[in-house]
Parts: structure tokens; sequence; C-alpha cells
């Protein structure tokens, strides 16, 4: 049974606001290598696809298991899972950091994915559990804010922390603030939650996965997402520091601060596309225009290579604002799936979102080296500024994609007023 004043007030937000901040971190993990390519190119001795390889794996373990991280979710709660995908990401962090042959480096990249792969939909599990459900696709944008905030501290901050300490003694230093997160989530749940589901209430293990999987806007849902993180993950999260640096001839830490404007759109978009969708009690008109925003931005930034800094900054952030509207699949779903089965549909989507940031990554490197015309510099290979554009003419491919997506979705409408304020308690 639920209390509706079981959780009022500012102990209702405790578990979310620790959840939210660990996604913050686990964004902050999944963009870091694009401002360290050349140390990791030099350090290790590398081409492009490889490093796109190596940033790649943190979405390949992400994306495995996002299905077993949901059906856990439904069936133990979120308290001992989240905690302990943290100390993964500490695990994974200090591996990293510490490797000393590419061979270590991919297996901390993979144990940070695992334990990052938790955070997003720990967050929405955690949310949709001890707040307003009326509020939720506010909150989950608010969440997509929050993790913005983390993929910005990995843009020109940790391109500043890489230049003056290194970046093997920066990546040991996140793998305590991870490890710090694990304490504090462990805490905050233990306090700002209560456990609702008795024994008889948790379904079997694979039967929420049963439910979810025969559902058509499962898969959907999942490929729309796809089509906005594949171009997101691909140039936010990897390509576009070192593109701005070829083509626009900006230093490593300006390209990394140009890049933030795209986080920072992401960041605003993301809460505005909630509020708006909470206020006309639907998402997929919402995530139409998104998509074809996408689409004409994508465009605009291949076809005028030459804008002024200021310009190419507002287009940055513009594209990001695009991308927030992504997370309204994730409301789409849970507004769909029953309440048991809430943590899988986000697990089955979120598979689909991480695969497409675990094949964008390598597949552009690849398309780069099979262009590259042999240019080295101080050991690292040089590509020039046409070899990124012509790499990155898939990004509105996707986009177009994603509005044929959008187009075959079906959503029932759910007026705002007529959604309760009650509020939801999760398992401890």
């Amino acid at each position: 049974m639920r209390s509706p004043a079981a959780n009022s007030g500012a102990m209702a937000w405790l578990p979310w606001a620790a959840a939210a901040l660990f996604y913050a971190y686990g964004f902050f993990q999944r963009v870091a290598p694009g401002v360290m390519v050349d140390d990791l190119m030099r350090e290790f001795a590398v081409s492009a696809a490889i490093i796109g390889q190596l940033s790649g794996l943190y979405f390949y373990t992400y994306a495995a298991l996002q299905v077993p991280i949901g059906i856990l979710l439904d069936r133990y709660g979120p308290r001992a899972v989240i905690a302990t995908a943290a100390l993964l990401c500490a695990a994974g962090a200090a591996l990293f950091g510490w490797a000393p042959s590419l061979t270590e480096a991919y297996l901390g990249r993979l144990l940070i994915g695992a334990g990052a792969g938790v955070s997003w939909i720990g967050a929405l599990y955690v949310a949709s559990h001890t707040l307003p459900v009326n509020r939720f696709a506010s909150v989950a944008g608010l969440t997509q804010a929050l993790g913005m905030l983390g993929a910005i501290g990995a843009q020109a901050p940790l391109a500043a922390m890489v230049q003056g300490f290194g970046w093997r003694a920066t990546m040991l230093w996140s793998a305590l603030a991870a490890a710090l997160i694990a304490v504090l989530f462990f805490f905050a749940a233990g306090r700002g939650a209560a456990r609702t589901q008795g024994a008889q209430d948790r379904p079997p293990l694979l039967a929420s996965l049963g439910t979810v999987v025969r559902d058509p806007r499962t898969w959907i849902l999942g490929a729309y997402t796809a089509t906005v993180t594949g171009p997101f993950l691909s140039f936010g999260g990897l390509w576009g520091v070192p593109y701005l640096m070829q083509a626009h001839g900006y230093s490593r830490p300006a390209a990394a601060l140009a890049m933030s404007a795209m986080l920072v759109g992401w960041g605003t978009g993301a809460p505005l596309a909630g509020w708006i969708s909470d206020r006309l009690g639907r998402r997929r008109p919402v995530m139409l225009a998104g998509s074809i925003a996408a689409l004409c931005g994508w465009l605009l930034l291949l076809t005028l290579p030459n804008l002024p800094p200021a310009a190419l900054v507002v287009l940055l952030g513009g594209l990001g604002m695009t991308g927030g509207v992504m997370f309204l699949a994730f409301t789409v779903g849970r507004d769909a799936a029953p309440a048991n089965a809430a943590g899988t549909m986000s697990g089955v989507i979120n598979t689909l979102t991480m695969a497409a940031g675990a094949l964008m990554q390598p597949i552009v490197g690849l398309l780069m080296d099979w262009q590259w015309d042999g240019v080295m510099a101080a050991g690292v290979r040089v590509y020039s500024a046409a070899t990124f554009e012509r790499a990155f003419i898939c990004f509105p491919l996707l986009s177009l994609c994603g509005i044929v997506l959008v187009a075959l979705m079906r959503e029932a409408p759910r007026p705002a007023a007529a959604i309760t304020g009650e509020t939801r308690r999760i398992s401890s």
C-alpha cells in the first residue's frame, strides 16, 4: 500500500538527488575521453579507430547490462544496486588511470560503463517511486540537465585538469569521487526511502522482461533514442573537440569550452521539453519537433564550415537542445509499462540507446581512418577537416530516421489535469 504523505517534503527528494548526482558522474565519464584523444593516442601509440573503440567500450557494458539492471531494480530496489554500481565505477576509473597498457585501459572503461549503466534508469526508478507522478517528465528532464553538468565538467574543466596534472592523476581523483557518491546514495536512500513492496508484490525475475519485449513500442522508442544519442555521443562525447581543433583552429581548452555549449543546450532543452510535454499531456509532438530541428542543425554544421565562433557556439547549443528531447521516450515507456516492469522497460530502451553510442564512436573513427591521407605530427595521425565532415554525414541521416520513427509511434493522450500528485515510495 502507498502512503500519500509518506514521502512528503524535502526527504522525498534526497534519494533522487543522490541518484541524479551519480548520473552526472556517469555522464562525466562517458564523454571524458573527448579531451584526452591526443594524450591517449600518444600514450598507447594507436590510431583514431582504436581510440574510438577504447572510448566506446564504456557503452558496450553499459548497453549490455541495461535489461538485467532494470530487472534487478524491479526485483530488489535501488539502494544496494546503485551504491554497488558507483563502487564499480570507482574501481574502473582507478584501473583506467593506472593502466600500464591498452589491455588494462580497455578493462577500466568496461568497468566504468558497467557501473554507470545503472545511473540513468536508477535515477528514473527513484524518481518514479518517490516523487509526484504528474511531475515525472519534468523531473526526468531535470535529471538530464544535471547529467549535462557532469558532461560540462568533462569539457573545459577536465581539459584544464588534464593539462595541469595529466590524464592519469585526473582519472584517479575521479575514482575517489565515485566512491564518495556510493556512500552518499546508500545513506540518502536509507533515510529518504521506505520499503513498499513485499515479497508477494515482486514479479518473477523474467516476467517483467516478457511483458516489455512483447510490446512493439519498446523497440520503436529504443530505436528513436538511438537516432538521437548516436550522433550526440559520437560528436559531443569524442570527436567534436578534435574536429574543432582541426577545422576551426581552436586550442584544446577552447574547443572543449565551445563543445560545452552543446551540453548546456542539452541540459536546458531536457527540462524545457519535460515542462512542455507535461503541460500538453503529450510527448510525441515534442519528440517530432526535436528530431526535425536536429536534422536541420546537423546539415547546417556540415554545410557551413566557416561559421564565425559566436554562430558556431549558438549552433552547437541548438543541437544540444534538440538532443534534450530524447528522454521523453523513457517517459512514454514509463507511461506504457506496468508498475512492476517500469525499470525493465527503461532498461530495454536504454540498451538500444547506449548501443548507438557503442557503435557510432568507432564507426566514425573507422570512416576517418579509411579516408586518412597519411599525415602524421608528433607521432599522432592528423585528420583533415574534410575527413571529419565526410565521416559526420551519418549524423543527419540518423536524425531523418528519428523523424520516421516518431511518425510511426502511437501515444495515448495523458491530460495533465487528470493526473494527481500522488507520490510513490521506493524499495530500500
